[in-house]
């Protein structure tokens, strides 16, 4: 409608308003028509060739233009003047438009590879952070391996060390992604409290209780484990008594919420920074940002309360 009513403006005579959008809509589908074009050009910008290649460009906008009134639009007249003229009448604003889109487009791909640079960053990180609990892990079941060996129980020691085999093909594997199904995660985790089980036998007891809809739920790779670990350490191990450990999973609005806890003495003073709690923070401000919290706290009957508050999602 700007256009149509500019014509007017100027005097042109005859002026039809279907006509003046029918060209208007020809000039920029000629824009889209030869796009891929300069998607191609920007795709690894050089400011010479871009500059360079700015009036032929143009030139093919209108040369677009024309194939495109020839093909779809054949009751529109093409300009008196010719194709030279009236591609020197919109060169500068062709040039102008030229600008702006691969201005755009230059823009948006800084923007897309600088963002991809980040994620990689950013997952490297975790990935650092993630290959940090394995030792610590391996260090711990490598003792209770030891332990079983002296109090002269091999054919455990052998169980162990087969169930630590287990463990360590997934912890090890080549690309385990930085998210898995809770479900997968609760198996992992039955393995690590099968070698715990060896280390206390009767003096650990496990509660499981995690709502169906939550084992579709995606978390962090790995994340139970430390939290299980730091449970086991300063609330069963300091007990002579059995001990109990509890795990819960459920949905809570659009978060998932992992609980464990303990009937321990309650959290240490300086158990909040562990290398496996620590980690497991950083993991959290990593992938989630302020969407994840973990909170360690003394329960009210005594013992230690580890939650971790996760987004709700299922891929």
């Amino acid at each position: 409608m700007h256009q149509y009513y500019t014509n007017i403006a100027e005097g042109e005579p005859n002026v039809v308003w279907s006509d003046t959008l029918v060209r208007q809509l020809v000039y920029w589908f000629a824009w889209g028509a030869i796009m891929p074009l300069i998607l191609w050009l920007t795709s690894r910008p050089r400011v010479a060739v871009l500059v360079l290649a700015a009036v032929p460009i143009c030139v093919a906008r209108v040369a677009a233009a024309y194939a495109i009134r020839w093909l779809f639009v054949p009751g529109l007249a093409l300009e008196p003047h010719g194709f030279v003229l009236y591609t020197r009448a919109w060169l500068r604003i062709d040039l102008i438009t030229y600008t702006a889109v691969v201005s755009a487009m230059v823009a948006v791909g800084h923007w897309r590879k600088g963002r991809e640079a980040e994620v990689q960053l950013s997952e490297a990180r975790l990935r650092a952070l993630q290959m940090q609990i394995h030792p610590h892990f391996l260090f711990n079941t490598l003792n209770t391996i030891a332990m079983l060996i002296r109090t002269a129980n091999p054919a455990r020691a052998l169980t162990v060390l087969a169930e630590l085999g287990d463990l360590l093909r997934q912890m090890l594997d080549d690309d385990p992604g930085l998210e898995v199904p809770l479900r997968e995660e609760l198996r992992f985790l039955e393995g690590y409290l099968g070698i715990e089980r060896a280390r206390f036998s009767d003096r650990l007891r496990v509660t499981m209780t995690v709502e169906p809809q939550a084992l579709d739920a995606h978390v962090p790779r790995f994340v139970l484990q430390p939290l299980v670990e730091n449970a086991i350490r300063h609330g069963i191990a300091k007990r002579v008594a059995s001990g109990v450990l509890t795990i819960t999973g459920a949905r809570v609005g659009s978060s998932l919420s992992l609980v464990v806890s303990d009937d321990g003495p309650g959290p240490a003073v300086d158990s909040s920074d562990g290398v496996g709690l620590a980690n497991t923070r950083e993991r959290l401000r990593h992938l989630y940002g302020a969407g994840a919290v973990l909170s360690l706290t003394q329960a009210s009957g005594g013992g230690a309360v580890a939650s971790i508050t996760l987004p709700w999602h299922t891929s």
